[in-house]
């Protein structure tokens, strides 16, 4: 007798879009199968779809391997019909995300010993309705207004709009010209503890970001940069969340973006760039000076332990899109008592214009596709938008089974 271990990934799976089914075709047949038992069995729904409250694992293949009735589900009508449900799947750290509890599932089925294995199949279901590896969410209808940025509530950690008595000089008078010395930028909404101030020479200056009048802060020596000195407390910040922001190079030179501590957003080598956990720079997308960008970069937990930096630049000139995918910054809160923000950094050159940002928590695809749509109209001068602003997002599921098979030869 032999025991094997295999590892079943969604990414090396065929999957079937319209009976929604993964499948496996083995290169040799394994032989004299005696028992299973499901090791381990993860599962991520894709994140814009609703979630449900558990899900099942179902397999043709290897239920129909399985000597015995193997499981009931229990209903008005027929309960005791052939289900082919190995497991069920519990709701783990996050929403969305499930996993076996291996402490409480045992069991070990029992197989015809005198079939073979040559393919296996998995699908997952909420119930009986099976669930698809990718969901086209609800097309979001967005209008962009400041109305429909505020009403993200609590989820929302920042929204700097440069309107008026939230920009200022070192004697807290309003200011909002091109040209005029910066000291202050407070935030808008009701998180009213955000407030950059100038740490470092005489203050930056308000510039034009396009011809429509929207500003932008830029330096006005070489060194200027902002900093929130009151620092943002962890419980204040998802470790999903997504930073959308306009900016405009002026050269090539290292310049910080902005900096919440997960996530440091930079140029460097000519690049758009972030800081890793090991403190290194590392570039992720090329961009051109003198001309405004659209930035959205999202922090997406993969699991408790990694994230991904999902990257998008639209360019605003001719409404190109550019994507891309990079590790993360910091995987753990990089101050227990918090971690003040940064617009730019000490011994950069803050060489761009750094116009409206907003920054909120988890990947609720309505809030991102809003916060998109009133920069977009915010470069554009547009305080309602002419049209409405449709978008379709497509994400997939992902999964992990861990079988345990013993064979008789």
């Amino acid at each position: 007798m032999r025991v094997i271990r295999l590892l079943l990934h969604s990414a090396d799976a065929t999957y079937d879009d319209a009976s929604k089914v993964y499948h496996f075709n083995l290169d040799d047949r394994l032989d004299w199968p005696i028992r299973l038992r499901i090791m381990k069995c993860h599962y991520a729904n894709h994140t814009d779809g609703i979630h449900p409250l558990v899900v099942y694992l179902r397999s043709d293949t290897l239920s129909n391997l399985i000597k015995t009735k193997h499981t009931l589900r229990c209903k008005d009508q027929n309960h005791e019909e052939y289900e082919n449900i190995l497991c069920t799947l519990q709701e783990s750290h996050q929403i969305g995300r499930y996993s076996l509890d291996i402490n409480s599932d045992r069991r070990q089925f029992v197989l015809e010993h005198n079939r073979f294995i040559r393919s296996i199949d998995f699908m997952f279901s909420d119930n009986d309705a099976l669930l698809s590896k990718s969901a086209t969410a609800a097309q979001v209808v967005a209008s962009g207004s400041a109305d429909d940025i505020l009403a993200i509530g609590d989820e929302l950690v920042a929204f700097i709009d440069f309107g008026t008595g939230r920009v200022q000089d070192q004697s807290f008078t309003n200011v909002s010209t091109a040209g005029d010395t910066v000291y202050y930028i407070r935030n808008r909404g009701s998180n009213t503890e955000l407030m950059f101030s100038n740490s470092y020479g005489n203050g930056g200056q308000l510039a034009n970001f396009g011809g429509n009048g929207a500003i932008s802060v830029t330096r006005q020596g070489s060194w200027e940069s902002y900093l929130d000195s009151w620092p943002m407390d962890q419980a204040d910040m998802d470790s999903q969340y997504c930073i959308h922001t306009l900016i405009m190079l002026t050269d090539l030179n290292f310049t910080y973006i902005i900096d919440t501590g997960f996530i440091k957003l930079l140029v460097w080598n000519q690049q758009l760039a972030y800081v890793d956990a090991n403190d290194q720079k590392q570039g992720v997308m090329q961009f051109s000076p003198m001309v405004p960008y659209l930035l959205t970069v999202r922090r997406h937990e993969v699991d408790q332990a990694n994230h991904n930096l999902e990257w998008r630049l639209e360019n605003l000139t001719d409404n190109s899109v550019t994507t891309a995918q990079s590790g993360s910054g910091l995987s753990t809160w990089p101050n227990a008592n918090g971690f003040s923000w940064r617009i730019g950094h000490a011994s950069t050159h803050f060489s761009h214009l750094q116009s409206a940002f907003i920054v909120h928590n988890t990947l609720n695809a309505t809030w991102q596709a809003e916060s998109q749509a009133y920069l977009r109209n915010y470069h554009d001068g547009t305080t309602s938008p002419a049209e409405e602003n449709t978008q379709t997002t497509t994400t997939d599921s992902r999964w992990f089974v861990e079988l345990e098979l013993q064979l008789r030869n």
